[in-house]
């Protein structure tokens, strides 16, 4: 009972959800589980079917557009207090971007899949996460075309 009580706290102090009901917090619980990550590890991979989502704890992840096997273009870097992933949201549900672990993380891992079908069933969870969520997705958009503005200004012909 203390891990659900401990997991009920996390939950309700991460900046992502502070400020959520109680009630809202109770129907999350259940959907998380804490991770660990070391350092180098992927946590989403582009075109992969997107099934959770993250609230960092702790730690550092880049996020950005693969290019090789190896080299990432980075469009941001996602630190403790963020949210990560919001793919699992929009059909066909495929993550758009990859996000890589800078340092070892702790995160709250989310079950998307299951959120998502109680979403469309519980409106005011709904709400209340889109929210949160539009925010997130608006910074990420913004540091994208940041980023393609700079690629262009770097490859302009002179």
């Amino acid at each position: 009972m203390a891990d659900d009580t401990d997991l009920r706290e996390t939950l309700d102090h991460h900046p992502f959800l502070r400020g959520l009901e109680p009630t809202l917090i109770d129907r999350l619980a259940d959907l998380a589980h804490e991770g660990q990550f070391a350092a180098g590890e992927t946590l989403l991979s582009e075109g992969r079917l997107a099934e959770r989502f993250f609230l960092v704890l702790d730690g550092t992840i880049t996020l950005g557009v693969a290019q090789g096997s190896d080299k990432l273009r980075v469009i941001e870097v996602v630190r403790e207090g963020d949210a990560l992933g919001w793919s699992w949201l929009i059909p066909p549900y495929h993550w758009t971007f990859e996000a890589r672990t800078r340092t070892p993380v702790r995160a709250l891992v989310i079950d998307a899949v299951t959120l998502r079908e109680r979403m469309r069933h519980d409106h005011q969870l709904a709400h209340a996460l889109m929210d949160r969520i539009l925010p997130v997705m608006a910074a990420r958009l913004r540091a994208a075309r940041l980023e393609v503005l700079a690629c262009e200004t770097n490859h302009a012909p002179s």
